[in-house]
């Protein structure tokens, strides 16, 4: 549920916000720092490289996935 939460909110910032990069910061203070700042609910923190690069070498579609789910 919490996920789904998540999901949900990820995706509303995206149809609000255009995906641009000097506006990725303000996406992110708004909406994803809750989550990834501390790990909450499995969410790699934002400066975790290794653990990002894991995630990105699955794919970027299994990423996606695995955020809504």
């Amino acid at each position: 549920m919490i996920r789904l939460a998540m999901a949900s909110m990820a995706i509303f910032a995206w149809l609000i916000f255009p995906a641009k990069a000097e506006e990725g910061k303000v996406v992110y203070n708004k909406i994803c720092y809750f989550c990834h700042d501390v790990g909450l609910v499995g969410s790699p923190e934002i400066g975790d490289a290794e653990e990002w690069l894991r995630r990105h070498n699955k794919g970027l579609e299994k990423l996606y996935q695995n955020t809504i789910k």
